[in-house]
């Protein structure tokens, strides 16, 4: 495989090349900074997780635990931990409001199970 030096990431290549076709050489500067910023902030689709997974819950000390696994479409599975009080149902402060997790939290709330 010509990208193994990228490790668990060596898709990575031909999912951009998929998506965006052979790149050329470029000269050092603003406009190859451009082309690169542009490259390199590419989506695959709608940015919805692929595959979640709920992989383990748990409750300890007055907290439950789940761990949670997607899929971005290369490299490996991406995983996270979603921690909150027993027994919590609100929405807790702090960065449950982004689009992502609103998406998992959908899985938590028993549509994905």
């Amino acid at each position: 495989m010509p990208f193994e030096h990228l490790g668990r990431y060596s898709n990575l290549y031909q999912v951009l090349r998929s998506r965006n076709g052979p790149r050329p050489l470029a000269e050092p500067g603003p406009v190859t900074q451009a082309l690169v910023r542009k490259c390199l902030n590419f989506t695959l689709g709608d940015e919805t997780p692929r595959s979640v997974r709920l992989e383990r819950q748990w409750q300890r000390d007055g907290v439950e635990g789940e761990l949670v696994s997607w899929d971005v479409g290369y490299g490996p599975r991406t995983e996270s931990y979603i921690l909150k009080p027993i027994g919590a149902s609100e929405p807790l402060p702090g960065g449950t409001g982004s689009a992502r997790s609103r998406r998992i939290q959908g899985l938590r709330q028993g549509k994905d199970r």
